[in-house]
């Protein structure tokens, strides 16, 4: 069986009160909180593709397989430096077209591609 890394989620209970909700991200998937975002706060595309490349490169994929996803990241990255969003979102679509080719492969497993392409659906609505 082989182990992977998750993104995790997690929405702070709080009282009734005015007080505003906060989310934890647990990037890494080790359990412990890296980011908490208060609300109203958004995460930028640029620092969601970072999240991306990492859920990418802790994946057990061959190093020929991490190259193509990376190769994709990277023109969604130039796209985005470019402000060309029409082109950013076409090169989201054919990230997420390389994930669902690989997940019917068994390279990647419906979770692990589950989480990628939440993560892509992340980036196109901060774009």
């Amino acid at each position: 069986m082989r182990e992977t890394s998750r993104f995790n989620l997690e929405v702070w209970e709080v009282p009734v009160d005015d007080t505003p909700l906060k989310l934890a991200l647990d990037i890494d998937g080790d359990g412990t909180v890296d980011v908490t975002i208060e609300e109203g706060e958004k995460l930028s595309a640029s620092s969601l593709l970072d999240i991306l490349e990492y859920q990418v490169g802790n994946l057990d994929l061959k190093p020929k397989l991490i190259k193509k996803f990376d190769k994709k990241i990277i023109k969604v990255r130039k796209a985005l430096s470019k402000e060309e969003v029409k082109n950013a979102d076409k090169r989201l679509d054919a990230l997420v077209k390389l994930i669902k080719k690989h997940i019917k492969s068994g390279n990647i497993s419906m979770e692990e591609g589950r989480d990628i392409m939440q993560t892509v659906v992340l980036i196109k609505e901060a774009i």
